[in-house]
């Protein structure tokens, strides 16, 4: 799991004052929560110069690409590293949870580029290889994204269309992704994604376009309000147009099917349904809000996939298979676990089908929470609980965010017993923000069972012990 974001000023003409400057590295170091083995920056100045604005350059480029194998703490922390950013009306980012192909090899990681192209990933691609040897390119790097922008160029050296240029190359694609795609000639900024996240928030008024891989980033790194953060729509190529995203196409990567026969993926073109994703949407976003929670760290830990007209869920944590099983998913899960036995599978088929298994669901998470607005008892309690755990608590009708002091880090005792709820604290950050909604206050009233204070039994906290 990586982080991709991005600050925009839509007026080429201006370049970002001191506050928004600030902003820009805030919203690295929050990207850094989903990755901290390596980071990397595009920037484009309103006016080219010869400066250097990380301590290093690639002259080839008209702005500057900067990437290195520290982690965004390391590098501005221990390393004293600075990024100059006076000048600059656009920064776009990435942090690195490494896959495939070491971050030591600095050309591992992003942004890459090509000709043409500029582009940062999130995500796993499977057939980067068969990718690579079809278009026949001799690379050092190892890394599984490149695979994605290889593609991409080749095939705009035949067509000379950037849209089609990506919507061919995604075809022959197979994996999840998010992505953002800078075009060297025309200054154009691409966004698309498959079943991995990007929340953006787009102020024509101000003149700014900002993007994150959670909305909880921007929410932190600009005091957005949920409400105003959009997520962008899944299996559609857009471009960022003076101050609007403009929807071009649709677009599909490689269908996947596991063969228990053979213990591989089978692969055929395909693509996402011809059919209208409207009727699905509501339950996809909940579906996917549901399954972010358990998404900390940088392992994968669930997929969710349109494959024609089936929905494809993937599940490693065993209490989101439980919640699954229990509320109608059982029926669509296959008898063999895939992926070295890690991972459920379920395929719903027709995906209309799954409408009623998330009303199912949602009514059992929305019963799990005894108020639905929280309630007085709701947060005295959730007091006495930032208390017994020895954090800080911050809340309001949009957010509840537990957090400890950089000098405190929460013993193994509270961990595990957020974890047995499916809530998990950031590795970096030692905090973490939920939505104020039915389902974390239910997962909540949860441990405020557990503990006692809901009057069911009593939960003494320890500290830690050596091993």
């Amino acid at each position: 799991m990586c982080g991709i974001g991005g600050i925009i000023l839509l007026d080429k003409r201006k370049s970002m004052d001191k506050e928004t400057q600030i902003n820009a590295v805030a919203l690295l170091h929050e990207l850094q929560d989903r990755g901290s083995n390596a980071w990397g920056v595009y920037l484009k100045k309103v006016r080219n110069n010869s400066n250097l604005y990380c301590g290093t350059t690639d002259t080839s480029l008209k702005g500057e690409l900067f990437k290195t194998k520290d982690s965004v703490t390391d590098f501005f922390g221990t390393g004293g590293g600075k990024v100059y950013l006076d000048g600059t009306n656009l920064i776009l980012m990435h942090t690195r949870a490494q896959t495939k192909g070491p971050a030591e090899f600095n050309e591992n990681n992003h942004p890459f580029h090509t000709k043409n192209f500029i582009l940062a990933h999130n995500g796993m691609i499977s057939n980067d290889t068969e990718v690579i040897d079809k278009h026949k390119i001799q690379t050092e790097i190892k890394c599984d994204s490149y695979a994605i922008i290889t593609a991409i160029q080749k095939n705009y050296e035949s067509c000379n269309n950037v849209q089609e240029a990506v919507k061919e190359a995604l075809k022959e694609i197979t994996g999840s992704m998010a992505c953002w795609l800078y075009h060297k000639d025309t200054g154009d900024i691409y966004l698309w994604r498959t079943s991995n996240p990007i929340e953006y928030y787009l102020d024509a008024d101000s003149g700014i376009f900002v993007f994150a891989s959670e909305s909880n980033y921007l929410k932190r790194t600009f005091g957005l309000p949920y409400k105003m953060i959009h997520t962008l729509t899944s299996e559609k190529l857009f471009r960022l147009e003076k101050d609007k995203l403009v929807d071009l196409c649709s677009i599909g990567t490689k269908k996947t099917t596991y063969n228990h026969t053979s213990g591989a993926w089978d692969q055929q073109t395909g693509g996402i349904t011809p059919t209208n994703l409207s009727s699905i949407n509501d339950s996809l976003v909940y579906l996917y809000k549901l399954f972010e929670i358990y998404e900390k760290g940088a392992e994968i830990k669930t997929v969710i996939a349109i494959v024609r007209n089936d929905i494809i869920l993937l599940a490693k944590p065993k209490q989101l298979i439980s919640l699954l099983d229990g509320n109608g998913f059982k029926k669509y899960k296959k008898t063999h676990q895939t992926f070295n036995d890690d991972y459920h599978k379920y395929t719903i088929t027709p995906k209309e089908n799954i409408n009623g298994l998330v009303k199912n669901l949602k009514k059992e998470l929305d019963d799990a929470s005894n108020n639905l607005e929280g309630g007085d008892d709701f947060y005295e309690n959730l007091g006495a609980l930032s208390e017994i755990i020895g954090c800080e608590l911050e809340y309001d009708t949009e957010s509840i965010k537990l957090s400890y002091p950089s000098n405190k880090m929460p013993n193994k005792k509270v961990i595990k017993e957020f974890s047995n709820v499916g809530l998990t604290f950031g590795e970096t950050t030692k905090s973490m923000e939920l939505d104020n909604n039915e389902y974390h206050r239910g997962q909540i009233e949860k441990l405020f069972n557990k503990i006692g204070l809901n009057g069911k039994q009593e939960w003494i906290m320890v500290e830690d012990e050596d091993d």
